[in-house]
């Protein structure tokens, strides 16, 4: 957590790089927003924003990216994990996909288990119609359209 003076410090560098940034301004946005935040990281990152001029205001501070990655690599933390450096699925085509993962696989293993899948008629346990039945269900449907109306005495 940086101390007072050290967020003082911090905003007068990010002043020195951004003239229209005040330094009171930039210290009181950087104790408020982020109060827990490393002397070392904070430095960094601010520094990183300030220098990129395509920026307005400090508030990109507040949100992850590149200037917080650069604070990490600064501090030579190699505890995070970097997606470029993940392990990726060893099968082939699936490379673009983390090895622990693989939405490649996981598409896979559901066309397999749909292939697999036991047909309709087997999962009713139905039994096929009897020929009987068969022979007679277009007499019945035949019986109705010719039907004729009772004569009526």
């Amino acid at each position: 957590m940086a101390t007072k003076n050290e967020i003082q410090t911090i905003a007068a560098a990010m002043h020195a790089i951004r003239p229209d940034w005040p330094p009171r301004s930039l210290a009181t946005f950087l104790e408020k927003n982020l109060p827990t935040r490393s002397f070392h990281d904070l430095a960094v990152a601010g520094i990183v924003v300030a220098l990129d001029q395509r920026t307005k205001t400090p508030h990109l501070l507040l949100e992850h990216g590149h200037w917080w990655i650069a604070a990490t690599a600064a501090r030579g933390d190699t505890n995070t994990i970097s997606l470029t450096r993940a392990p990726r699925c060893e099968k082939e085509g699936h490379g673009s996909f983390l090895a622990r993962n693989c939405g490649a696989c996981k598409a896979d293993n559901y066309a397999t288990a749909a292939q697999n899948a036991p047909k309709r008629r087997e999962k009713l346990n139905a039994t096929p119609i009897p020929e009987e039945v068969i022979k007679l269900l277009p007499k019945r449907h035949a019986s109705k359209k010719t039907r004729q109306p009772d004569d009526a005495a």
